[in-house]
């Protein structure tokens, strides 16, 4: 494919735009608990730059520190002492030609007190149905919220001292902003609520002392929501309304989002549930009555052939791919070299970006290790070059010999079955998990690519072992179920998931999934999308139940099964499996549920058997991933890669 539209230079005002490759705005909790910029935040933005983005949004600054703060680590530009590190950020960006935007916001009712060190500030004491947090905003009195334009502005202008090509305002996502646009949160009966142009006031307002120090070199762009998704909120007809009177007070570009925490419809979970490209339809909508002013789509667009079909095909001028940029900044410049097939693409998976954010900590991607790190995990040629065996073609396996190779050793993957992928292999039967099969045919590519002497359906006994004489042992053997031992539980009808998902065992009508992890919610899921009659149960208690899932995905996950009628129950304890039922009780208080089969979904332990036996067939010898103790994909393809830039 051409990527002709991709490519193309954009001029607004009289800053040129190098192509329509837009990096959007997220927080990374890189930042220092006083709002401080840092290496690792500079070198995070200066990768993606340097990987051939045109236009670059940094995230979420806070003009009214701390106590507009939405995470621990958020940064601040609400005083002169933080122009100097910003202005080291926006040389790095620019040495390679991007464009950088530094985007302002306020936390609003989306903290809490112990990050902001307030209750939370909102037009209006409405508390968060879904959510992170559940504090009880504070109405915002007249005074405070004059005090926000007049801040907002002085940060504009130290923005621009700074070096950057433009500021954004954040009104998307259920922030300060959003939360006075949004009829849904905004209940005043002042001259800030009511009427849109009442409810738009403070916006405006903010625009127009951050208008004061824009000139043509320097741009006023806005995020704004095309659809609250919430019921009796913003919709896309006042969004066009919106979008109408922010370019008629001076905004240069409008890149338009969608939704706020708790919006609970499918369109707004993130994961692969929702197709790639579903909120394009908002941009197109609207460029329609914004025509002369540029605008970003977003969201769920993970591959540069697609974001150049979105341009060819509507009239909007530019894409945002955010996640897709953290699993490989360096997009841009594959695609405009032709090497589109060496491009790893997201897969929504939510673990290490969203997933970890919420609670606090740095993010990281699951496929990309050194995100993150680009300062600190340089890949360099090995000094010494070594003979490496690794035992296991997952996605950890595969990571490590991948590295391995790309570090000059002379690397052997040896996997049982016959095709890569491990566990990930059974993940692509889960309904909407189809982004899984990415990794496993990039890094099958890449393998092949790299010289890779690829063994499958082999296994490595000691003796195949002794023959190879590696100098470097990986073990990356993956898990073995955990199979609990209650009365019944060797009876024909019990199975377990994995064999479920292999399809290698027969399923009646009535199922009953013992654990209501993710292995089990999955598994019931796919039962369901197979007319099975599913109900999951679980000793933890109800409540509890997906709470290991990342944010937001989960709880768009758990309503999609309620969608379904998969049952949960929580808090149960397993007295007996017969042949047509599972006998359990809650607070001593026995219940029968009838069910043609179980299946067991209760936890993994490290298949580390093999690696016990080998040990000692090489000078260096590493188990990684769920061999070495179970846990997460993330885990496991961070720590093969970890292990390979060490050997």
């Amino acid at each position: 494919m051409e990527f002709k539209k991709l490519f193309e230079p954009l001029k607004v005002k009289n800053v040129t735009i190098k192509n329509r490759l837009v990096m959007s705005a997220a927080c990374t909790e890189y930042g220092t608990e006083d709002g401080y910029v840092t290496d690792r935040f500079i070198n995070y933005y200066m990768e993606r730059a340097k990987g051939g983005t045109g236009l670059i949004f940094v995230e979420v600054a806070n003009p009214v520190f701390p106590s507009g703060k939405v995470l621990r680590h958020q940064v601040s530009i609400s005083d002169d002492k933080y122009i100097p590190n910003f202005k080291k950020l926006t040389d790095s960006v620019h040495k390679y030609g991007a464009r950088i935007v530094l985007q302002l916001s306020h936390a609003g009712r989306q903290t809490t007190s112990k990050v902001s060190g307030q209750q939370p500030w909102a037009p209006s004491a409405v508390l968060p149905k879904v959510s992170m947090y559940y504090e009880m905003p504070r109405e915002m009195t007249i005074e405070e919220i004059k005090s926000i334009p007049p801040a907002f502005g002085k940060a504009a202008e130290r923005i621009r001292r700074a070096g950057f090509d433009g500021v954004e305002l954040h009104i998307a996502h259920g922030y300060l902003f959003t939360s006075f646009v949004s009829p849904y949160t905004n209940k005043r009966t002042d001259q800030y609520g009511g009427s849109l142009e009442n409810r738009m006031r403070l916006v405006i307002e903010t625009l127009k002392e951050m208008k004061r120090y824009t000139n043509d070199n320097f741009l006023l762009t806005v995020r704004m929501n095309g659809d609250d998704y919430v019921e009796g909120g913003t919709d896309l007809e006042e969004g066009k309304l919106i979008a109408k009177m922010l370019v008629d007070n001076g905004v240069d570009i409008v890149s338009v989002s969608a939704g706020m925490r708790e919006s609970t419809g499918p369109l707004q979970d993130h994961s692969p549930a929702v197709e790639r490209g579903a909120w394009v339809y908002l941009a197109t909508a609207i460029k329609e009555v914004i025509p002369n002013t540029p605008v970003i789509a977003a969201k769920r667009i993970n591959r540069p052939e697609l974001a150049e079909n979105i341009l060819r095909q509507t009239k909007v001028d530019m894409v945002a791919m955010l996640r897709a940029l953290m699993a490989d900044p360096y997009i841009g410049q594959k695609a405009m070299e032709g090497r589109p097939e060496d491009i790893t693409t997201c897969i929504a998976c939510c673990q290490g970006c969203y997933g970890r954010l919420w609670v606090h900590d740095p993010i990281e991607c699951t496929i990309n290790p050194r995100m993150g790190r680009e300062g600190e995990w340089v890949l360099k040629a090995a000094k010494k070059k070594k003979k490496v065996l690794v035992v296991g073609g997952g996605p950890g396996g595969m990571q490590a010999a991948m590295v391995a190779a790309e570090r000059g050793h002379k690397v052997t993957l040896v996997e049982k079955n016959y095709r890569l992928g491990g566990q990930w292999l059974l993940s692509l039967k889960v309904p909407h998990k189809y982004e899984f099969e990415n990794p496993i045919n990039e890094m099958s590519y890449k393998l092949n690519k790299l010289g890779v002497k690829i063994k499958l359906g082999a296994e490595a006994t000691r003796k195949n072992v002794a023959r190879i004489k590696p100098d470097v042992i990986i073990m990356a053997t993956g898990v073995d179920p955990i199979k609990p031992d209650w009365p019944g539980s060797d009876k024909p009808n019990v199975v377990h998931a994995f064999d479920v998902l292999r399809e290698i065992v027969l399923v009646g009508k009535r199922v009953c999934v013992i654990g209501a992890g993710r292995t089990g919610l999955e598994t019931a899921e796919y039962l369901r999308s197979r007319d099975r009659e599913v109900t999951c149960i679980d000793m933890i208690e109800q409540a509890k139940i997906g709470a290991d899932l990342p944010w937001p995905q989960g709880g768009h996950f758990l309503r999609r099964l309620d969608r379904l009628g998969v049952q949960r129950i929580g808090g149960v304890t397993i007295q007996e499996i017969t042949d047509q039922a599972v006998v359990y009780s809650i607070n001593g208080t026995k219940t029968t549920l009838p069910a043609d089969t179980v299946v067991i979904a209760v936890g993994s332990k490290a298949n580390d058997a093999l690696a016990k036996d080998l040990k000692g067939l090489a000078p260096e010898f590493h188990q990684i991933g769920d061999c070495k103790g179970a846990r997460t994909c993330l885990d496991a393809i961070h720590e093969g890669f970890q292990v390979s830039m060490q050997i």
